[in-house]
C-alpha cells in the first residue's frame, strides 16, 4: 500500500513519508514479533498440539540464571 501511494503520489510529501515509513515497518515489525513470542514463551503459551524441538529452552534458562536485579 505504500508503495502505491508513492507511485500515485510520486515524491511529494506524501510519497517521501512513503519512502521514510517503509524501511521503518521492516525494521520495527521484527522486533516487535521476536518480543511477542519470547513474552509468550515465558508465560507459558503452547504453539501448537504437535511435540516440537525446543531450542529456545536452554537459552530462557541462562537468561534467568544471569539476570541483573
Amino acid at each position: 500500500m505504500l508503495l502505491g501511494m508513492l507511485f500515485f503520489f510520486g515524491f511529494s510529501e506524501a510519497g517521501i513519508k512513503a519512502v521514510i515509513t517503509i524501511p521503518l515497518l521492516f525494521l520495527t515489525a521484527s522486533v516487535a514479533a521476536h518480543a511477542l513470542i519470547r513474552g509468550s514463551y515465558i508465560f507459558g503459551v503452547k504453539i501448537g498440539d504437535q511435540p516440537i524441538k525446543d531450542d529456545y529452552k536452554e537459552q530462557v534458562e541462562t537468561d534467568e540464571k544471569n539476570e541483573v536485579i
